[in-house]
């Protein structure tokens, strides 16, 4: 009965013909009580805020249709500080609140407000808290249906003093048989919000779109019962709760909050007894919505040199009263900057935000007048053009403009300023855009090109801001087509490289999506140069936001088309994803790749893919599922680290929400090893904020000949070049090649904005890499100080509460920096010598805060501030004497007043502040007595604990070192020190790809969040020194290192055995002295068989200090299996293997001695190694039924080979790389005599490893040598077994206490990169594939060249160039021949200057010549053909099996002759300026068949025939073969084993 009571009184208020007035009966008065109050705060670490509250009585007469309201005898109470502190807070009157006792009047329509009018004299503060109140006076019970049921439900729109918003009732029961309506609204659904905000970082969500900073909800309660009519209901009841959280912190954190809440309590009603004055109600207004005391103008009224006081809700100082501030300001600023590096005052000193604030304030006049009073003082004026750019200001872009065309700036300081603003710009309008025109004409003031294209970069910036992102105040359809015709002309009518890309850059930024669409057309190939055709592609990303499909259209073909170079495709493929594609879209990509034949696309198209399916990115989370489930497709598919890729490390913390990421792009050229784009992107994340602070690519042209600059003067003098020089352009008439002249350019991109471009010609970049610009500095010395001003981004929004009181929530990054710098020359006789000394000072803030701005004028709520700071001293000489190849290096030590040190604090508060705060100040005592101004967030001094995490005097040494945590509770210890950083490098919230660095550059990211924007809102403050003592200090640290290659005392020379020692001494200058020898030697047996290093770090005795003579040495070494006569055999009688002793043995010992390994107290480690292959590595030799052994069996007789050997083809090197690389490794580790802290060290290591390894960690009881070892103190035995498979690790750690296994470890599957094989030189491997190394085989009647191109050639019986150095100054020339008779089918000369080397098959096997002379060469007696003191070897040739290896020291090149073929190895200094069968080396395939005099002829064959050395034999026996017009088709580059860098071969057959 009771439910059906309730519906029926609903349905009576708002059924049938008559209509409800809402909650109030005409000619009816009724008296509330009132309270209202808001608070700012925070929960953790302890519930506080600032609060500010009003209480009072509240009268309400209707009369037709209006409601006359006033409130009387208002008490005003205030708080801050704990929340305990509410309880004591007193309500008194104060004058200031008399405003509020004028009466008001509001209009109904349908229970609905539609009207508010005010005392003519009424203040706005005043009307806008009685438009809060008014809002909870309205009930709409007509907009909508009532729901089935027992509980009514309906939406309607409501105006309210928060914006028009979407408002649901919901009815139900309530005691005493009245009603109760909730009322719901959530202000992401309300429209016409006031809000005045602005946001520098440029953040934004997934979609694209700027995220809101506050989630705002409010409920409204109403308990109430029918009127006299049946038409009203009236209300006993009003409670409001209006409640906004900023989301900068998920609700797992410590978001700040803010409460504006209201209560009505009905204390009587009846007839209307007294009617309230109200006779000067004429200030009308028809919204309830929150009115701006100061709006913003229009852009027709905005006044560009007007100070800007929009954005703050605070009345605004007088411009005098300003620039009386700015110098003192500026001052101070000075004295803060230049603090002792210790000054922990400075980390949250507010100055350099003051500063900001205080010309942001600022009329153009007023910075005029700053500017003439700080124009004098060099420092002063620094510190004035490092703030002027960041106010964001008209007035700053005003004086901007005008120092620039005055010529008042330097042309540094007039790039970084008009780089800077726009990203700072807090009112953008067309009116700046216009003034700014003046900037793009022809002036005698902007000179350089760099500073004209900055200018344009930063107007396209302006354009973008203003009309591209600025949706509350769009520019002007005409404004628009003007600009858009502007940017695409100026990039249509660019003639120049630079000038195209500046123009493009500048169209790019103005995010005009007409002007991008434009560019569209050039994305096909011919429309623009091939170089500008990328930057092309990646600025029609704009589109994919709001066109994908015309995005899509455009980029698509670019991918899919086969024909389209390397660097088009990839820029295609590296755009794709700004659309989010679809899963169909995807899977095209996918079978795409399957069919790809370009290994650089490939391989750039799956690292893309590979890396965004294990994302942890939340905005590419959507596909990523997708794209693991379509990737088992494609998982035979390998990528390789030397190819183009697109690397993609990235974190997000699960429990915070924060995050961020590091994107490396490497881009190569077709098949070149020449790195065309090198590019890096880093982001972070707060909650759903997106932030790119810094993007760079860097392109460069000409790659080639940086080689060359950098290694061609290695060669000698004397080497004879002119003889080659006559033989190969005078009697073979080769014409010289020449590289293409170096270029580069680099882009800095910030936000998506173009910040920077710079292009480099070869003379600039000639200059840098000779030192010409460093020399010169350094030989007139170079003295450099300054300071600077930064400010990383600034968000901060206004917008009402409830109560009808301001909220401001902001978060800015404000920094300073001070630099010193010195360069000098200290050279002395036979020695250079260079002093550098530099000084760098930095601090950082990060200040996040929200407050309510109260009727006094000041602003109440809670700050949370975090600062750091850190101080790198160096003073630095070194020296270099040639004569001796000796280095010194001198490092003066940090003092106790410029210490190496770091500096952090974090500290939240609750407060008040305004300019003119001692009024409010005195009503807080009056109201809480116990409240402060300022109060610190923590639950108690108590808690705040301090610990010396490193307090230690290190006498050895005479350094100090300390480590402090304090005044925390945060961060209490080690505990939650090691706590964070295990939450920072949390291998479930990292995504690094097995990538040991990038996992932690991304934990170290995380770290950084956890300090800065890490929830937790507690106390800390951290310190870390390093100084020098006090007592017996070390004043320096010099090193001296001298190098040679002797042999050894005791140690014998055998023939191919080699020696590097390096000997010195590490020296702590001072008194006393304290002195450290150090000795290196390294000695290896030919072809690094045998090797063995010792280091010796010998620690003088030192009476003084009474510290006794010690030492430590290490001794490595290592025996790898004999190689087989074939290096290439696979599988061999003799398997690769390693063994190797490894000592590490350290204690005291006679002056400069190692001590003896286990003696009574000399701690010692020894570890043997034995590393194998394994079983199936073995079985895959013996079987060779798959790849590379079954291509490497058929390469054997191909292309004219006899077979005797095995070919080095690309299958047949694969096949010893995957043989001969041991793979089941097997240490031994016996450790004696360690001490407490070393045993701990290696618990340590056992822990971190577990840790780290926990997802594969099982664990087993001990058994084996491990466990039946004696127990020994200071003693133990490890065992380690480590299984390198092809995707994972098996790792096996056996102790006395515990086995742990570790299975399948995937993180480590780039381990196997490290392990090195038993025949092949690790350096030799890296440089081939790196591409440092180009290699080109040669068989009798095949050629891979060095650009990997497989050609049929049939080789004459005359010697034909195949490799050699075209250079107009050749170094040397590689000929070879088909031989005749039944031996080996190849005969080869070596050219190395004017040195000769000659390989003639005979009978007996192969004769070898040296300048004409037969010498003779045995298996592992190399012979040497050297200049006559034997420094300069020309020529070395060791026989090993039937294979000579020729090296050519000097010029760093090898040759590998088996007889069947001839394989060269030359240097990348050789590039575009090669020529002979091998091709000219440049990366592309297109001009491999060019002749000597440059021409094209038909065929490999014919190319051969044009290269023959054409003596008194062979003149007329080979014609030469004639050009054809066109270049032919390189052949049919076969999918033949035969190329040694491409993969075509091994990828089809997977």
């Amino acid at each position: 009965m009771a439910r059906l009571s309730v519906l029926a009184l609903a349905l009576l208020l708002v059924a049938g013909t008559c209509r409800a007035e809402g909650l109030f009966e005409d000619g009816q008065e009724y008296q509330y009580s009132y309270l209202t109050f808001t608070t700012s705060g925070v929960r953790d670490p302890t519930p506080s805020g600032s609060s500010f509250g009003i209480r009072g009585n509240l009268l309400i007469q209707k009369q037709a249709g209006e409601a006359i309201v006033k409130l009387s005898d208002v008490t005003l109470g205030m708080h801050n500080g704990p929340d305990t502190l509410l309880s004591t807070v007193k309500f008194l009157k104060k004058p200031e609140l008399v405003m509020l006792e004028k009466p008001f009047k509001i209009s109904f329509l349908n229970g609905k407000i539609t009207g508010f009018d005010a005392d003519a004299s009424d203040a706005e503060w005043s009307i806008n808290i009685k438009k809060g109140l008014a809002t909870k006076l309205q009930m709409d019970v007509v907009a909508g249906e009532i729901g089935k049921g027992d509980t009514a439900f309906l939406r309607t729109v409501e105006d309210t003093v928060v914006g028009t918003c979407n408002t649901t009732y919901s009815f139900g029961g309530s005691e005493k048989g009245r009603l109760m309506l909730i009322k719901q609204r959530t202000q992401s659904e309300c429209t016409n919000v006031p809000r005045l905000g602005h946001n520098s970082f440029g953040a934004s969500n997934c979609a694209g779109k700027s995220q809101d900073e506050l989630v705002a909800t409010t409920q409204l309660y109403y308990q109430l019962s029918r009127g006299s009519s049946s038409n009203t209901a009236k209300a006993h009841i009003i409670s409001s709760f209006g409640y906004q959280v900023l989301q900068w912190h998920p609700p797992a954190g410590s978001p700040f909050y803010n409460l504006a809440n209201t209560t009505l309590v009905l204390k009587s009603s009846g007839p209307i007894a007294k009617p309230i004055s109200a006779s000067g109600l004429t200030k009308h207004y028809g919204s309830l919505r929150y009115t701006l005391k100061r709006p913003i103008p229009t852009p027709e009224d905005l006044d560009l040199a007007r100070e800007e006081d929009f954005l703050h809700p605070e009345e605004p100082q007088a411009q005098q009263t300003l620039r009386a501030k700015a110098v003192p300001t500026l001052s101070k600023l000075k004295e803060v900057i230049g603090s002792s590096s210790l000054d922990d005052q400075t980390l949250l000193d507010p100055t350099a935000m003051a500063a900001i604030q205080l010309f942001q304030s600022m009329s153009l006049e007023s910075l005029q007048a700053v500017w003439k009073n700080v124009e004098s003082d060099e420092e002063l004026k620094n510190l004035f053009t490092e703030i002027l750019p960041v106010t964001g200001t008209n007035p700053a872009a005003l004086l901007i403009k005008e120092l620039i065309l005055s010529g008042k700036l330097s042309d540094m300081e007039a790039r970084r300023m008009v780089a800077f603003l726009p990203y700072y710009l807090r009112m953008p309008s067309e009116k700046l855009l216009t003034s700014w025109e003046d900037l793009l004409k022809e002036s005698p003031s902007i000179k350089t090109k760099e500073l004209r294209g900055a200018i344009a970069l930063a107007f396209g910036h302006l354009i973008g801001v203003t009309c591209g992102g600025n949706k509350l105040r769009p520019c002007k359809t005409d404004t628009i087509n003007k600009y858009t015709r502007m940017a695409y002309e100026a990039f249509k009518s660019a003639k120049t490289h630079p000038e195209m890309i500046v123009a493009l850059s500048t169209l790019r930024n103005t995010n005009l999506i007409p002007a991008i669409e434009r560019l569209i057309p050039h994305v096909k190939s011919g429309s623009v140069p091939h170089a500008v055709r990328p930057h092309v592609i990646f600025a029609l990303q704009p589109i994919a936001a709001v066109n994908r499909n015309k995005f899509l259209s455009a980029v698509l073909p670019l991918i899919l088309n086969a024909t389209e170079t390397t660097e088009i495709r990839i820029a295609a493929v590296s755009t794709l994803f700004r659309v989010q594609p679809t899963f169909l879209e995807l899977q095209q990509l996918i079978a795409g790749a399957i069919w790809e034949r370009n290994q650089e696309v490939l391989n750039f198209m799956m690292t893309t893919f590979r890396n965004y399916a294990d994302s942890k990115n939340p905005c590419i989370k959507p596909i990523a599922n997708q794209l693991q489930l379509l990737l088992r497709r494609v998982a035979h598919i390998k990528t390789n680290f030397f190819r183009s890729s697109n690397r993609v490390f990235d974190f997000h913390d699960q429990k915070y929400g924060f995050g961020g990421g590091l994107q490396l792009v490497t881009v190569y050229g077709e098949e070149s090893r020449a790195p065309l784009i090198l590019s890096g992107r880093a982001n972070y994340r707060i909650s759903e904020f997106n932030y790119v602070p810094i993007e760079i690519m860097i392109r460069l042209e000409g790659v080639e000949d940086a080689y060359v600059r950098l290694f061609r003067k290695l060669d000698p003098k004397d080497f004879k070049l002119d003889t080659l020089k006559d033989l190969l352009q005078k009697t073979m008439k080769i014409v010289p090649r020449q590289q293409a002249p170096m270029k580069m350019e680099i882009l800095l991109r910030s936000q998506g904005y173009t910040l920077m471009y710079r292009h480099m010609a070869m003379e600039e970049i000639a200059g840098l890499m000779e030192g010409k610009g460093l020399v010169e500095m350094i030989s007139r010395g170079l003295k450099l100080t300054r300071s600077m001003v930064m400010l990383g981004g600034q968000h901060i929004s206004w917008r009402a509460n409830d109560v009808g009181l301001p909220v401001g929530v902001g978060l800015s990054t404000p920094g300073f920096a001070r630099h010193q710098l010195a360069y000098g020359n200290v050279n002395q006789p036979n020695k250079l010598g260079r002093s550098i000394q530099a000084d760098l000072d930095i601090t950082l803030q990060v200040v996040t805060y929200m407050v309510a701005y109260n009727p006094l004028g000041v602003s109440q709520g809670i700050i949370k501030a975090r600062g750091s700071r850190i101080h790198l001293p160096a003073n630095v000489l070194v020296g270099f004497s040639p004569s001796d190849s000796q280095v010194e290096v001198k490092i003066n030590t940090p003092t106790e007043e410029k210490p190496l040190s770091y500096l952090f604090t974090s500290k939240t508060a609750a407060f008040m502040w305004g300019k003119d705060d001692s009024k409010a100040l005195s009503y807080l005592k009056d109201t809480c007595s116990e409240c402060e101004p300022k109060s610190l967030v923590t639950r108690g001094e108590q808690f705040r604990k301090g610990q010396v995490v490193r307090e230690n005097i290190n006498e050895l040494l005479g350094m100090e070192s300390h480590v402090e945590v304090y005044n925390c509770e945060t961060y209490t210890g080690k505990a939650s020190i090691a706590k964070v950083m295990y939450e920072s490098f949390k291998p479930s919230e990292i995504n690094s790809h097995g990538s040991v660095p990038g996992f932690f550059i991304m934990g170290f990211m995380q770290m950084r969040n956890y300090f800065y924007q890490y929830p937790p809102t507690g106390t800390c403050s951290m310190k870390a020194v390093l100084h020098r003592t006090q007592v017996n200090p070390a004043e320096a640290v010099e090193i001296k290192l001298k190098m040679d290659s002797a042999v050894p005392s005791g140690k014998k020379a055998a023939p191919g055995k080699t020696f590097s020692n390096v000997k010195g001494a590490v020296t702590l200058l001072g008194s006393p002295e304290r002195k450290w020898n150090v000795e290196v030697n390294i000695e290896k047996e030919p072809f690094n068989i045998k090797s063995q290093v010792a280091v010796k770090i010998a620690r003088l005795a030192n009476p003084g200090l009474n510290v006794p003579s010690r030492a430590l040495c290490v001794n490595v070494k290592t025996a790898w299996a004999a190689l087989p006569e074939d290096i290439f055999e696979t599988p061999s009688t003799i398997e690769p293997s390693v063994q190797r002793e490894v000592s590490f043995v350290w204690g005291e010992a006679p002056s400069d001695q190692c001590p003896k390994a286990n003696a009574k107290d000399i701690s010692t480690i020894l570890i043997k190694v034995q590393g194998n292959i394994t079983e199936a590595q073995r079985e895959a030799a013996t079987s060779r039924n798959t790849y590379p052994y079954d291509r490497c069996d058929l390469d054997r007789n191909d292309a004219g080979r006899s077979g005797i050997v095995g070919p080095m083809t690309q299958a047949c090197y694969e096949a010893v790389l995957n043989y001969a690389t041991p793979r089941s490794y097997v240490l031994d580790i016996h450790y004696a005599n360690m001490s407490p802290r070393g045993q701990m060290a290696l618990a340590r290591v056992d822990t971190m490893l577990k840790a780290s390894l926990l997802p594969y960690w099982s664990m087993h009881a001990p058994h084996g040598p491990t466990a039946t070892a004696k127990k020994v103190a200071g003693a133990g035995h490890i065992e380690l077994k480590l299984d390198v498979n092809e995707d994972d690790v098996d790792l096996h750690v056996h102790t006395d206490l515990m086995h742990s296994h570790y299975e399948n470890v995937d993180v480590l599957k780039n381990f196997g990169m490290a392990l090195r094989n038993a025949r092949l030189p690790m350096s030799q491997m890296f440089a081939i594939k790196a591409g440092f190394v180009g290699i080109c085989d040669v068989a009798p009647k095949a050629v891979v060249t060095f650009d990997n191109v497989t050609m049929n050639a049939d080789l004459p019986t005359c010697y034909t160039l195949i490799s050699a150095d075209c250079s107009p100054n050749p170094r040397y020339a590689v000929f070879a021949k088909k031989t005749t008779g039944p031996s080996l089918p190849l005969a080869v000369k070596i050219y190395a200057g004017g040195h000769t080397l000659e390989l003639n098959p005979v009978a007996s096997g192969v004769e070898v010549k040296a300048n004409d002379k037969v010498v003779k060469v045995e298996n592992n007696k190399p012979y040497v053909l050297a200049d006559k003191d034997n420094v300069i070897q020309y020529i070395v040739v060791n026989k090993i099996g039937a294979r000579y290896y020729v090296q050519v020291p000097v010029l760093k090149l090898t040759f590998r002759y088996t007889g069947d073929d001839i394989t060269s190895m030359i240097p990348a200094t050789h590039r575009s300026q090669h020529c002979g069968l091998c091709g000219d080396y440049n990366g592309q395939f297109s001009r491999e068949l060019v002749s000597p005099s440059g021409c094209n002829v038909k065929d490999a064959t014919d190319l051969a025939r044009s290269y023959v050395l054409r003596d008194n034999k062979c003149k007329e026996s080979i014609p030469v073969p004639p050009c054809v017009a066109e270049p032919i088709s390189v052949g049919e580059r076969k999918t033949r084993s035969v190329g040694i860098v491409g993969l075509m071969d091994k990828f089809i057959r997977s």
